[in-house]
């Protein structure tokens, strides 16, 4: 995955990492986030599972299916830029995705 990342050192033992994905990325995740909803998802007049995309995507909203796909990306993206740091992280991330837009980006 093509990043840009940005550390920061904050203090001995506090560092910021900004890492910027981009919107390709989310872009693809979104048919397995469908899946994923659709999987677990119970909507009437369908069987667990068994919902149409178009019907899952109307039923979970697009502003969620999008959240979730960034949350995976940024989740990943992290990571990636994780393993290049000289001290690894000993807490998960705190993620912003408030901001992604396409074209845009979200800040850890």
């Amino acid at each position: 995955m093509e990043l840009k990342t940005n550390h920061r050192i904050l203090s001995p033992i506090q560092h910021e990492l900004e890492v910027e994905a981009p919107w390709a990325e989310v872009e693809k995740r979104i048919p397995d986030v469908v899946r994923e909803f659709g999987e677990s998802a119970s909507i009437d007049g369908f069987r667990k599972g068994k919902a149409p995309d178009r019907v899952v995507r109307a039923h979970v909203g697009e502003e969620r299916i999008l959240e979730r796909a960034a949350e995976l990306v940024a989740g990943e993206a992290f990571s990636e830029a994780a393993q290049n740091l000289e001290k690894k992280p000993l807490a998960p991330p705190e993620l912003d995705i408030g901001e992604m837009t396409p074209g845009g980006r979200a800040s850890p």
